[in-house]
């Protein structure tokens, strides 16, 4: 057996007739015009910079190099029995 299923009435809205309201005539008021207020600017105070103290860097001293100073040697000369000079 087929169970039947049920319709279900729909309700109908009831439509609300609205009520036309009468305008009534207003009287323009003067709208006053506010002055505005200047609003006074704040002068900011400048912070004192602190110096930061520079740290003063040795300067490193170069080291000079000693130049060796090359010893001649003396060269002997004797006189030979011919008059010549003869180198040592």
């Amino acid at each position: 057996k087929k169970k039947k299923k049920k319709k279900k009435k729909k309700k109908k809205k009831k439509k609300r007739k609205k009520k036309k309201k009468k305008k009534k005539e207003k009287k323009k008021k003067k709208k006053k015009k506010k002055k505005k207020k200047k609003k006074k600017k704040k002068r900011k105070k400048k912070k004192k910079k602190k110096k930061k103290k520079k740290k003063k860097r040795k300067k490193k001293k170069k080291k000079k190099k000693k130049k060796k100073k090359k010893k001649k040697k003396k060269k002997i000369v004797e006189p030979l029995q011919n008059g010549s000079l003869s180198l040592l």
